[in-house]
């Protein structure tokens, strides 16, 4: 075989192994039901009605788009609808993965929901929307987390803890005379 022969056949395809690649993707396409009409970017394009029959309802979507991972409000709060389950899915809504939440377990201060939203609409979301309007709102916890992650420093996290705030009390000084020694050393 002289050297032109050699880069020739280096050139022409390995028919076996593009025959095997063909085998291999048919026996993948006969186990893809025939309703799925494509599958691109992990989402699989079929008619609605198989979409439904699949999915089933909402606490099926809920469970699906939890599983890929996004941080979702209480499936019993009133935001969490089939639409924005969608809308999370498909990625047009604000989402954000499970592991970047920061949880928080300490609130001192509550606002309305509606101004905790407002402020994360306007501060963190450049423009993105949340997908649920003002008379659905989610959980309170979830928007508590939510804005942790992006705020910690909010107002509702921050203040005096119970045991150092500052309160005034109504006393008679006789009640420092009939006290306690203790007691005493405390009246001024």
């Amino acid at each position: 075989m002289n050297c032109t022969e050699n880069v020739l056949n280096a050139a022409r395809p390995d028919t076996e192994f593009i025959s095997d690649q063909i085998k291999i993707i048919m026996q993948q396409e006969s186990q893809i039901p025939k309703f799925i009409l494509s599958i691109q970017n992990g989402y699989a394009q079929m008619p609605i009605s198989y979409a439904n029959l699949i999915l089933g309802n909402k606490s099926n979507m809920y469970r699906l788009v939890s599983e890929e991972g996004w941080y979702l409000p209480n499936s019993e709060s009133r935001c969490c609808t089939a639409r924005y389950l969608f809308d999370v899915m498909a990625g047009t809504v604000f989402r954000i993965p499970v592991k970047d939440i920061r949880i928080s377990l300490d609130q001192k201060r509550k606002l309305p929901k509606i101004d905790l939203i407002c402020h994360l609409e306007q501060n963190f979301l450049n423009g993105q929307k949340f997908g649920f309007g003002p008379e659905k709102l989610p959980d309170r916890q979830w928007i508590t987390n939510v804005l942790h992650t992006f705020d910690p420093q909010h107002e509702i996290f921050s203040g005096v803890k119970n045991a150092e705030k500052i309160v005034e009390i109504p006393i008679r000084s006789e009640y420092f005379l009939n006290c306690s020694d203790s007691l005493k050393n405390l009246a001024f």
